[in-house]
């Protein structure tokens, strides 16, 4: 009787060192996967065909330089992009902005950022902003843009929050015209979806914007609100700042 006993609690203990481990196995299996660090996150857009080139086409089109025509008093905005080396997903371009009466002999710049562009799995193309932890280190990239071979991405932070990327869209007039060379695109950031702490107001804003581009020109506006949709500042409504290309 004892030997019966012993099998049967032999038996007991091996079908719960059984189903223990299956629970372990469970479990790890149930354990969400943490996102390499630097990567759009892809539980955020799903998962990207690798070989889509959406981003590809917008970040040739977007590289370039850009000007305002002057204001009377001489008021200008100057804007340069270049692709830079891959520092991850997607495409990677330096953005740097001068604005005001004599922007070229300006030494800082009034903006520089890194864009990087990713597929969405509908087509679209998500802009990551990435600024720049020391900017003064490349603020002579327009004059000399090998310094930018010095970029890596412990060069840079990100700027934004989440839900702020900017979604671009190729024109749907565009689209329909498989063999156009013409391509327009546009690209919005919206304020319902981005929100961010202001220091200088103390309290979180909702920003915005609205960004058209072609092969001709590049046509911005943002704005910033209060968390009632009351606009505190940025481009009026309907209207942009228009920056024809250069080169």
């Amino acid at each position: 009787m004892a030997g019966v006993i012993c099998a049967a609690g032999w038996r007991d203990y091996i079908m719960w060192r059984i189903l223990v481990f299956l629970a372990s196995v469970g479990t790890l299996a149930a354990m969400p996967v943490k996102a390499e660090p630097h990567q759009l996150n892809s539980d955020r857009y799903g998962d990207a065909p690798s070989w889509s080139g959406t981003a590809a086409k917008l970040s040739k089109l977007m590289v370039g330089n850009y000007a305002s025509n002057p204001d009377e008093k001489g008021y200008q905005v100057v804007d340069f992009r270049k692709s830079i080396a891959k520092l991850g997903e997607g495409e990677w371009i330096y953005y740097q902005r001068n604005q005001g009466t004599d922007v070229a002999s300006q030494k800082k710049a009034y903006r520089q950022r890194v864009l990087q562009l990713i597929d969405l799995p509908d087509g679209s193309v998500a802009q990551r902003t990435w600024s720049l932890i020391e900017p003064e280190r490349f603020a002579g990239a327009r004059a000399n843009p090998d310094i930018l071979k010095l970029l890596t991405i412990d060069s840079l932070t990100p700027t934004m929050e989440q839900g702020c990327d900017q979604i671009w869209h190729q024109s749907k007039a565009v689209k329909m015209k498989s063999n156009s060379d013409n391509q327009n695109w546009e690209g919005s950031v919206n304020p319902k979806n981005c929100t961010i702490y202001s220091k200088r107001r103390d309290k979180r804003i909702a920003i915005g914007s609205q960004t058209r581009l072609t092969s001709e020109y590049l046509m911005e506006a943002e704005r910033g609100f209060d968390l009632d949709g009351n606009q505190l500042w940025g481009t009026p409504k309907g209207q942009f700042t228009k920056m024809m290309r250069t080169d």
